[in-house]
């Protein structure tokens, strides 16, 4: 019996000190130990969220390269086909310029002076552009912009008009004006006579329209001839051959014979304007 309480003793004793020992063990952490181990976790949490997001991101990737590589495969198995718009613009436009089988065309026009009728100015979309089309299903829409040439107008009448009225006009119009005067018997100074190219002309913009504006009346001067000593109606004569008129005669008594001219109103050898009347002194003989 004794030796079995002691050495049921012994067993107990032992187990107490190993209980002991390791709650000392744990009784005994120091606070550095504590600190580091908290770190610890903080790291080990830390890894797992960066693992999680590496994941995550794996994750991304791969789904984008899966619908990447959809994309490529795309034109194998739906028939599309990538294509890149060509640069259309300075060419003259021709039907078959684009393919019906990958563009469906659409024209417009435009004026434009620079550019000569029939030659596409823009385009849309624009040359390098890339689309995705199905050779005579789903095609490209493109709008080519074509010159109709220069803007034209149809020219005004302006006969009659202030020059300066019309010079204004034409130039308002984009016309360039250049001016001609002439004498004219019929047109008043300073009016329009015609232009040149004529009224109702269809004209493009910058054209150059010149105008014929009257002077009036020329004045042409002459030499009054010498009609002294001459016969009334020889004077007379005399007088409208150059372009002079006849004005009011007057008749004197004078020694010279009867019907003799001896005196005119302008002086011989003087020059004045045609249309002049001269007036006559003529002799009714003697007394």
């Amino acid at each position: 019996m004794n030796g079995t309480q002691r050495g049921g003793g012994k067993v107990r004793n032992n187990y107490y000190r190993a209980v002991v020992h390791k709650r000392r063990r744990v009784t005994h952490i120091t606070p550095a130990a504590v600190f580091f181990r908290r770190i610890g976790n903080s790291l080990d949490n830390s890894m797992n969220i960066l693992f999680g997001i590496a994941a995550a991101s794996i994750f991304i990737t791969l789904l984008a390269g899966i619908t990447a590589f959809a994309t490529v495969v795309l034109p194998d198995r739906s028939g599309l086909v990538r294509v890149t718009v060509p640069d259309f613009c300075g060419s003259v436009y021709s039907a078959g310029i684009a393919d019906s089988e990958l563009f469906d065309v659409n024209i417009e026009y435009k004026f434009d002076s620079s550019s000569p009728v029939g030659t596409i100015i823009s385009q849309y979309p624009p040359a390098g552009a890339a689309r995705m089309v199905k050779k005579g299903q789903r095609r490209c829409a493109l709008t080519l912009t074509l010159s109709r040439g220069p803007e034209t107008i149809i020219l005004p009448d302006f006969t009659g008009d202030n020059c300066a009225e019309a010079e204004l006009e034409l130039r308002s119009l984009g016309f360039n004006v250049s001016i001609v005067q002439q004498y004219s018997v019929t047109a008043l100074a300073g009016t329009v006579m015609s232009t040149s190219p004529p009224a109702y002309s269809d004209l493009p913009q910058g054209t150059t329209v010149t105008l014929y504006v009257s002077l009036g009346q020329e004045l042409e001067y002459v030499v009054v001839p010498a009609l002294t000593g001459l016969g009334e109606t020889a004077a007379i004569t005399k007088l409208l051959s150059v372009g002079l008129l006849v004005g009011k005669t007057e008749y004197v008594k004078s020694p010279k014979p009867a019907g003799t001219v001896i005196a005119q109103s302008e002086p011989f050898g003087s020059r004045v304007r045609a249309g002049t009347k001269i007036y006559l002194t003529v002799s009714l003989g003697g007394e």
